[in-house]
């Protein structure tokens, strides 16, 4: 079973692949490029995310946009979408988690900082992260774990409410026991 995690933010594009959870075991990427708009996306997508799509992960999660800036909701947007299209070309399930949500279940609070996402895994974990964009792939990749039940999560009372508080939002249990059953037939009964 993978996951993959991917923040897709203006100039660092963190991404996580993720199979297994107690503990994480877990690779990652790190890309960081000044360039905007399409010209961003003729490096990333073919370069880094058709790759990773074509591992075919049981399950991409994606963090969702900050509507704090006008221009980031529209370029964000851009490749958010760029990715999610090119995922569903391959039958890939897709998962847009909320930045708070994503906080949440990391470290308890959906404000927190980018900084206290990193600590929390080197606290709750033991594991080195290269940096924050990496740090919340891996916690959007924990979070996709966590939607479908993995076994041997490792659960506690924050996360369980940001994992509820996101199933209410996202198609309720009849979607989520569709998507599990899937995944349980992809990977060969695991979940």
């Amino acid at each position: 079973m993978m996951i993959l995690g991917i923040d897709q933010s203006l100039t660092n594009l963190g991404v996580v692949t993720l199979t297994g959870v107690a503990p994480p075991v877990f690779e990652s990427i790190c890309f960081k490029t000044k360039k905007m708009g399409v010209e961003r996306l003729l490096i990333e997508i073919p370069g880094i995310i058709s790759p990773l799509l074509d591992l075919r992960p049981d399950l991409l999660v994606l963090e969702g946009g900050a509507l704090s800036s006008p221009y980031m909701v529209y370029t964000l947007g851009e490749l958010s979408g760029v990715i999610r299209y090119a995922a569903h070309l391959r039958g890939i399930q897709t998962l847009v988690v909320a930045p708070a949500t994503a906080k949440a279940f990391a470290v308890g609070k959906g404000n927190c900082s980018k900084f206290e996402m990193v600590l929390g895994i080197q606290a709750q974990f033991g594991a080195q992260i290269a940096n924050e964009h990496v740090a919340d792939a891996f916690w959007l990749a924990m979070v996709g774990a966590a939607y479908f039940d993995f076994p041997d999560f490792p659960w506690n009372e924050k996360r369980t409410k940001a994992i509820n508080r996101l199933r209410s939002y996202v198609g309720g249990s009849k979607t989520r026991e569709k998507t599990k059953a899937k995944l349980n037939r992809i990977s060969g009964g695991s979940l």
